[in-house]
């Protein structure tokens, strides 16, 4: 029996997502981790097939936590369950990406077929590895937080986005900055993530573009070339 990870905050919430997925034990069992913390020590026992969780928890987040998948589990599928929705986020993670998204409040049905289609397409290796920059950049303008995410690609590249309060307002990699660092980052598949704490030295806003922008105007140049 393929096992599914549920992770949240809130313990009441995550014994009423069980209940409303009981009718599917016959494809799947449902486990629960409370928070991120958990989760990790959930995942180190167990095979766990799909990861499911929520974006924002107290200590360890649910982008945290996709960053520890990318690092550690990077083909198990992940579906975040988030109160935003917009085409465009759903256009963005719609692709070959291990991500997906429920909006809340979260239909029950809904999230088993975004369950079963990770199973499906795990089985059929139908992705790329890991989460993609652009839906991890998405994802943290979406909880608007503030922080500095580095990415590593390869063995040599490594950069960093600039974040407050979920706008991305500078891009730092090799010798370009700005904008520049961001449109190059951002087209990089299968990265390694690390969220840190922004330097205490203040950091110059180079893009005054939206995220966006920056994400559509990449996808269009790649669409071009």
């Amino acid at each position: 029996m393929k096992k599914v990870l549920i992770v949240d905050d809130e313990l009441e919430y995550l014994e009423i997502l069980k209940k409303g997925l009981q009718k599917y034990e016959g494809r799947f069992e449902v486990l629960t981790a409370l928070g991120g913390e958990e989760a990790i020590k959930a995942l180190k026992i167990e095979y766990i097939s799909v990861l499911v969780t929520d974006l924002i928890m107290p200590e360890m987040g649910g982008l945290e936590l996709l960053a520890h998948m990318t690092r550690n589990y990077p083909t198990t599928p992940c579906i975040v369950m988030t109160g935003y929705d917009s085409p465009e986020l759903r256009e963005i993670v719609r692709r070959k990406d291990i991500l997906h998204y429920i909006a809340k409040p979260i239909d029950f049905n809904e999230l088993a077929w975004a369950i079963l289609e990770g199973l499906d397409r795990l089985d059929r290796d139908d992705f790329k590895a890991g989460v993609s920059v652009s839906s991890l950049l998405q994802l943290i303008n979406i909880e608007q937080k503030t922080c500095l995410l580095e990415v590593r690609y390869g063995e040599k590249k490594k950069g960093g986005f600039y974040f407050d309060k979920g706008i991305l307002y500078n891009a730092l990699y090799d010798d370009l900055k700005g904008e520049d660092a961001a449109l190059e980052m951002i087209g990089w598949d299968q990265a390694d993530f690390r969220f840190k704490s922004l330097p205490k030295e203040d950091i110059e806003q180079r893009i005054n573009r939206n995220l966006m922008s920056l994400i559509m105007g990449k996808q269009d140049s790649k669409m071009k070339q």
